[in-house]
């Protein structure tokens, strides 16, 4: 019977992780150590962070190249940016990684 519950559990996570969808932000920075956040993580549309008044997170947007440095509130991560509550947000939109490497001077041979 055990084995039937851990069946059902494993292919519940699956469901649940597919259905997560893509990351759309990486984490660039932490400080205050808030819950369920670390530095270099992934970020989901539709993810919430709490951030306590003197936390702060920095998200780089992959669709969107904005980079915003949140500081306290309630966040939730969108597809092109934050929605933030209770918090501070400025947001600069820089240039975007294209993945591909252009090669200058030295390495362009």
């Amino acid at each position: 019977m055990n084995t039937i519950y851990l069946a059902a559990a494993v292919v519940a996570e699956l469901i649940f992780a597919r259905s997560a969808g893509p990351p759309v932000a990486v984490v660039e920075a932490v400080s205050g150590n808030p819950a369920d956040v670390e530095f270099m993580d992934y970020v989901r549309a539709g993810q919430v962070i709490r951030l306590g008044p003197h936390q702060t997170i920095v998200l780089s947007y992959m669709a969107s190249c904005v980079r915003e440095t949140i500081t306290g509130g309630t966040v939730t991560v969108g597809t092109q940016r934050s929605e933030v509550q209770s918090g501070h947000v400025p947001r600069i939109e820089g240039p975007c990684y294209s993945g591909r490497m252009e090669l200058t001077g030295e390495g362009a041979h």
